[in-house]
């Protein structure tokens, strides 16, 4: 089989299997992580997405990818929403979200909270240890996931004035996006980051 290197959501090795869906969902390719490696995989072994009803079965349904489709949306969805104000578009930024938006959503579900610190570590501080500057972070929870190729978390932020502001402003070229689900809490959570 192929090694693909090219999911820049999904780079832990972690014993999970993941199905990544195009904008339309009846064409769809399978993957799974061996390691740190992606290769595809027959899609009939895996469970389908279901995405036609709000009563999320998490026992029926590939959860990372959904969770991996719910971050396509919403990274498609903020793009085309920035050409249309006449921004730049965003390109993903996989080590931002191996360094610090996938870390960060994970604590956020552990400690069952949305927050931008850490524990004692604040958000400047999380930023500047792993060498960032100039960085905006939006962070969010909801008990829906996305029914459609709209972003339940775009719509989300863009009802926030603050978050809104930072996901539009043209100073920021890079974008890591996060979206995790909580079984326990029955929730999705959230953590985008964007830098310039």
């Amino acid at each position: 089989m192929k090694f693909l290197h090219l999911i820049p959501l999904l780079l832990f090795s972690l014993p999970m299997k993941s199905q990544i869906t195009g904008m339309t969902p009846k064409i769809y390719t399978c993957f799974e992580l061996e390691g740190k490696d992606t290769i595809i995989v027959p899609c009939e072994e895996h469970p389908h997405v279901i995405s036609n009803t709000r009563n999320l079965d998490p026992d029926k349904t590939n959860i990372d990818s959904l969770c991996h489709q719910m971050s396509l949306n919403f990274y498609n969805h903020l793009n085309k929403i920035r050409r249309d104000l006449n921004l730049s578009t965003l390109s993903y930024d996989s080590s931002m979200f191996i360094l610090l938006t996938h870390p960060h959503n994970l604590w956020q579900i552990k400690n069952a909270k949305v927050s931008h610190s850490e524990g004692n570590l604040t958000l400047s501080e999380r930023f500047e240890y792993y060498g960032y500057n100039g960085i905006g972070e939006c962070v969010a929870y909801n008990f829906r996931f996305d029914e459609t190729q709209e972003s339940m978390f775009l719509t989300q932020y863009r009802d926030s004035p603050s978050h809104w502001k930072i996901l539009t402003d043209p100073k920021y070229n890079h974008i890591s996006i996060s979206t995790l689900y909580d079984k326990e809490q029955r929730k999705f959570y959230s953590t985008v980051n964007v830098r310039r």
